[in-house]
């Protein structure tokens, strides 16, 4: 079998030295610039394995053992021959208690919602060998594609005012951002990141024995995990016809759904993230005077934090078969519509929070 395919590339540039513009300034020995970039590409192959139903099976007729996930009735052929299989299960009727004739469920008792998340759901690819006892370790494969990008730029600018007098000041920015995918559709993980840094230095040179340095800096830094239908389609309530769900775009995604024995569908039913602002002024006075190097100063920091913690913003089902008699098995109670846990969230979970930090200092070395 052939690897899953990868590439990675790294590439950038920079250029420095003094800011000359013809005929109108001449930076040299006063102003200098740099400035620099880098970018980043990996693209990582990645085989990805699952076990799904049969289309047979997801019609109702539970029976059906075409990808190797077959239900059979206690009494049937196959079970008198594998008693002990994993395979050999009534499905019961919630509503009678007694079993489906032949493990299939009538199609007028499928659940509109979850037949709707079928179509998010992967086809099985992988031959099985008929009549196995066992269900198969996966029945569905394909080849995924984690994406990392990333590029950066920095640039300083120096002026030499005067003799005594240094300014300059820096500008670094930063975006991130990882995917990584999933064979449900819709399913990956994002992971966007950003920074931007900010910052501003005056030296002066008060006298041969005294100099003061005074600094400023602003630092903006984004982080957050998402799903990979984040920002895009109100699945929940355009498709799905959910109520109540949330209106965020963070949160959208197809709903996930996740029935025990089999692989699940749906997107990350969470948005998390945080943004820090960072404001920072200092200044400090450096004396010498004899035997003494004294130096005076003061720091003030002045952060704003906000958080978003969208847990279940995406509507979440789980299935485990306990309605249907199946534990372990949740593909008739997924059919049927009947979790035995559902959880989604709405509100406002933004959390803005603030603090100031002041600091001095007097030494003597």
């Amino acid at each position: 079998q052939d690897l899953p395919p990868f590439s990675q590339n790294n590439f950038g540039a920079t250029l420095s030295g003094p800011v000359w513009i013809p005929k109108i300034y001449h930076g040299r020995n006063k102003t200098f610039f740099l400035f620099n970039y880098e970018g980043f590409r990996q693209r990582e192959g990645n085989t990805g394995t699952a076990t799904y139903p049969s289309v047979g099976q997801l019609g109702g007729d539970l029976a059906d053992d075409s990808a190797g996930t077959g239900l059979y009735p206690t009494s049937s052929g196959f079970c008198q021959s594998n008693p002990s299989s994993v395979k050999c299960v009534n499905i019961i009727d919630p509503l009678s208690g007694l079993p489906f004739p032949g493990n299939q469920i009538p199609k007028e008792r499928l659940d509109p919602i979850t037949q709707t998340a079928i179509q998010f759901m992967p086809r099985p690819n992988v031959a099985t060998a008929p009549g196995s006892a066992a269900f198969p370790a996966f029945n569905t494969v394909g080849t995924l594609k984690t994406r990392s990008d990333w590029d950066q730029y920095n640039v300083r600018l120096d002026q030499q005012i005067t003799e005594k007098d240094l300014i300059y000041g820096t500008f670094s920015h930063s975006d991130e951002s990882l995917l990584q995918p999933s064979l449900q559709f819709l399913g990956g993980d994002v992971f966007p990141m950003s920074d931007q840094l900010w910052t501003f230095t005056y030296n002066r040179i008060i006298s041969p024995t005294i100099l003061n340095e005074f600094r400023f800096g602003y630092n903006n830094s984004q982080t957050f995990r998402l799903s990979e239908g984040s920002n895009g389609k109100d699945y929940a309530s355009e498709v799905f016809g959910l109520k109540n769900t949330s209106r965020e775009p963070l949160d959208f995604g197809v709903p996930d759904f996740n029935f025990s024995g089999f692989s699940g569908v749906g997107s990350l039913s969470e948005a998390i993230g945080a943004e820090d602002e960072n404001y920072q002024w200092s200044d400090n006075l450096s004396i010498s005077h004899g035997k003494h190097n004294i130096g005076v100063g003061f720091q003030i920091i002045y952060e704003k934090y906000f958080q978003i913690t969208d847990f279940s913003g995406n509507p979440s089902f789980s299935f485990d078969g306990r309605y249907t008699g199946a534990q372990g098995l949740g593909i008739g109670d997924f059919l049927l519509g009947i979790p035995y846990q559902a959880s989604g969230a709405l509100g406002n979970s933004a959390q803005n929070l603030s603090t100031t930090f002041w600091s001095g200092y007097i030494q003597d070395d």
